[in-house]
């Protein structure tokens, strides 16, 4: 079974190993079997002979030597192969910069179409012009802002483009991310960009993505791979999955727990209530059959992302934040727009759900997020909100400046 053939059919996503230093160390293993084999044929009775005169503490100290060098082995193969999940990123990952994909999505019931999705410097959706005298906004979010499902343009915030024309555009979103990763991203280019106004988008599993003990319990709907959290005031880096210390340090435990994760995450494709209960926390945390389970965690996953909020208007000083929510708009999110001076912008689902009673789709099939209509339906929320709002209003329709 110790052969590239054999353990490639068996472990390998593409049925083969192409790795080069596998490929080495399972030859030196075959070497090694092929060895043991040789001197078992040839002098198999002596070392029989010699087995049946040991002692029990010989035994023990060959059993125990035994296993020491194979888990010598095991963790020196991971140091030298690595684990399968990695940190690619201080952000735990990131998307590439100054690259277009393309793919294909069902954005009506039975209507494909071909989304083309580019990416500018540090992998932002937008990069406006730093040197223009304009006034400038940083839009901050998760998959919802980086938004996969349209082509650009078609975007919520592209209808802010089109509204507010005179308006230097910088957006970052990544699928996955937390409200951390996301204000590492406000720290890191805040000083670079100097917004005028910040634009949060909110999503009510950014809590789970918060907290790293409810992160890790809800797999394996979470995202597959290390990210900073948030304790005790410092920024700290975690695997929210299954048996992290075993995936670190062996080899053999990481493949199969891999293999597992595939599995795992390909017979759940279907979110069973229990956990699309979660993605309005606010009414998880007061009744349901999540309610007792979770409300320690929930307190905890809130108390976290308030602290999180804390340092974004800490570190925008004198700069207008605002922030909506994907979700309903609950108590735990006025709650938090309240207690860290960022205005919440109400009403964006509700306004989803009335087109919804229409009779209008905006999800994309087998999706939960925007389609075209949900993100232009959310798009021109925003557009209407924004221009009523007299801090938003005097900043976006300045006049173009020379």
């Amino acid at each position: 079974m110790v052969n590239p053939f054999a353990l490639g059919w068996l472990f390998s996503s593409d049925g083969r190993i192409t790795s080069g230093v596998f490929t080495s160390l399972i030859v030196c293993v075959e070497v090694i079997v092929a060895s043991v084999g040789l001197c078992l044929a040839v002098k198999g009775n002596a070392l029989w002979t010699s087995v049946r005169g040991m002692t029990k503490r010989e035994a023990t100290l060959l059993v125990i030597s035994s296993l020491l060098a194979l888990i010598l082995g095991d963790m020196s193969l991971n140091v030298i192969a690595g684990p399968t999940y990695k940190l690619r990123s201080k952000y735990g990952w990131t998307v590439p910069e100054n690259v277009t994909k393309r793919h294909t999505v069902q954005d009506q019931p039975g209507q494909f179409h071909t989304v083309e999705n580019r990416y500018f410097r540090a992998g932002f959706k937008r990069w406006g012009n730093l040197n223009s005298p304009n006034t400038k906004v940083l839009i901050l979010g998760d998959s919802y802002t980086q938004m996969t499902q349209v082509s650009n343009g078609e975007e919520w915030y592209g209808y802010l483009e089109k509204a507010f024309g005179t308006v230097e555009w910088f957006v970052h979103g990544t699928g996955g991310y937390g409200s951390l990763q996301e204000y590492m991203v406000l720290n890191d280019y805040i000083d670079q960009i100097k917004p005028d106004l910040v634009l949060w988008q909110f999503c009510a599993n950014d809590y789970l993505n918060n907290f790293y003990l409810w992160d890790r319990k809800i797999y394996p709907y979470n995202n597959f791979g290390i990210r900073p959290y948030l304790e005790d005031g410092q920024i700290v880096y975690k695997l929210p999955m299954p048996l992290p210390f075993l995936r670190k340090y062996s080899k053999i435990a990481d493949v199969l727990l891999a293999k597992y994760d595939a599995k795992m995450k390909e017979t759940t494709r279907v979110v069973p209530k229990a956990i699309k209960a979660t993605e309005n926390l606010p009414t998880a945390f007061q009744r349901g059959p999540l309610a007792v389970e979770y409300r320690t965690a929930g307190n905890e996953a809130y108390r976290v992302t308030l602290e999180i909020l804390r340092m974004a208007r800490k570190r925008a000083r004198d700069i207008p934040i605002f922030l909506f929510s994907t979700n309903q708009l609950g108590d735990n999110e006025e709650s938090l727009c309240i207690e860290t001076g960022i205005t919440c912008i109400p009403g964006v689902w509700e306004h989803l759900e009335i087109q919804e009673a229409q009779g209008i789709t905006f999800g994309v099939v087998d999706d939960g997020h925007w389609n075209k209509a949900g993100n232009r339906y959310v798009g021109e929320y925003l557009v209407q909100y924004l221009r009523h709002n007299p801090v938003a209003q005097e900043l976006l329709t300045k006049p173009a400046q020379q």
